[in-house]
């Protein structure tokens, strides 16, 4: 999920049709560039190397999601799957629809990952079957110590810990630090000790296929290889 507005410029986003490393590409009607789904980026157009403002999100279901935000505005779109409908998810070998390859055998390509990029570039990728079976990860890339955590309405959610503290999930389910601050994975809100009424930073994550994250993230770190 992305801001609209980039500098002082509100832009109007939609579909171009293209595609750009197997990732869909979006235009802007105000000056027609071309951004790049995964990243935010603009690749072609007068706004090209500027990028849009990442917003974090969670993917969760419905039933969760409304009894955390009863009064949730919902748009609703039926997708017709027909004879011709080809099931893309169920084939692990279909990378794109025009054939790609995995350029990063770490990973089978098809393995879904919740990606999250780091403050000053970097980049980690979670494997979507470890996450689910730990529950929450604490990774640290380039000095920075992130908690990657599912939520209360089954989506999946980061933050950017302290320096130094680890994080340790306890027996309820909330997650403690080294120096004793407890966090609610839901709000990133430290509820007690040393830094009681602090919220951490909240990361964007990206749910993505392997093969696609890392043509965009190549030095990604990966988190759960078996």
């Amino acid at each position: 999920m992305y801001a609209r507005k980039v500098g002082e410029q509100t832009l109007t986003l939609g579909v171009s049709g293209n595609l750009w490393k197997d990732v869909l590409v979006l235009y802007d009607r105000e000056t027609d560039s071309l951004w790049t789904q995964l990243s935010g980026k603009a690749i072609d157009g007068p706004m090209a190397g500027k990028g849009l403002e990442e917003i974090p999100s969670e993917m969760s279901t419905w039933a969760e999601w409304k009894a955390r935000h009863p009064h949730t505005v919902v748009l609703k779109k039926s997708v017709p799957v027909g004879p011709g409908h080809i099931n893309y998810a169920a084939d692990p070998d279909m990378l794109g629809i025009f054939g790609s390859k995995n350029a990063d055998e770490r990973l089978g390509g098809k393995e879904m990952v919740y990606g999250v990029r780091l403050p000053g570039g970097a980049a980690v990728a979670v494997v979507e079957s470890h996450l689910r079976n730990q529950v929450g990860v604490v990774v640290s890339r380039d000095d920075t110590p992130v908690l990657i955590s599912e939520s209360a309405a089954g989506g999946v959610v980061a933050y950017r810990l302290p320096a130094g503290p680890a994080a340790v999930r306890q027996a309820d389910g909330a997650w403690k630090l080294s120096d004793g601050s407890r966090l609610d994975a839901n709000s990133g809100e430290l509820t007690a000790g040393p830094r009681q009424g602090e919220t951490l930073e909240r990361l964007p994550v990206t749910r993505a296929y392997w093969f696609a994250w890392a043509s965009f993230y190549p030095r990604s770190a990966v988190v759960g290889k078996e």
